[in-house]
């Protein structure tokens, strides 16, 4: 279990696996009141960051809530179908799905950009993970330089 002590609410970790750079950032907000899926999809949005100052109009939930109508049926979408869908220009599509894309959300088979497992909640799941492994792995380097130079710690 990870314990993460949070500065302004916001938590940025940044991962590089193979080419793939993964920048998850996280903002603690209060979770909706009630349960209401569009509200819902719009917080999980925002807590991943994914909403910009100019993004007025949440264009990021509304090619999220279109990914994720793929889930579970094997295929994705194009950039340019999703931006037609979505009622944006290709390139503000590109924009968000690189922001969904390097917070382990969404990823991309050929042309083809498709939400990362058969569920939202495993693929949530599955950044969780993400992060946890970035954090053993510091934690493994950490006790190593401890041992090099002598600390002492408490297991």
């Amino acid at each position: 279990m990870i314990f993460i002590y949070k500065i302004n609410y916001i938590l940025t970790i940044t991962h590089q696996t193979g080419k793939m750079v993964k920048k998850i950032f996280l903002r603690d907000i209060e979770k909706p009141a009630d349960k209401d899926m569009e509200k819902d999809i719009e917080w999980i949005c925002e807590s991943f960051g994914f909403y910009e100052k100019i993004d007025r109009d949440k264009t990021a939930s509304l090619i999220f809530k279109r990914m994720l109508s793929t889930m579970g049926n094997g295929s994705g979408l194009s950039s340019t179908a999703l931006g037609d869908e979505s009622k944006v220009t290709r390139a503000a599509a590109l924009n968000h799905l690189k922001k969904m894309m390097c917070s382990g959300l969404i990823t991309k088979e050929g042309k083809e950009y498709m939400i990362r497992c058969s569920s939202l909640y495993q693929t949530v799941n599955e950044v969780h993970r993400d992060v946890d492994r970035i954090f053993e792995d510091i934690e493994e380097i950490a006790r190593e330089v401890d041992e090099r130079m002598g600390a002492k710690y408490r297991r």
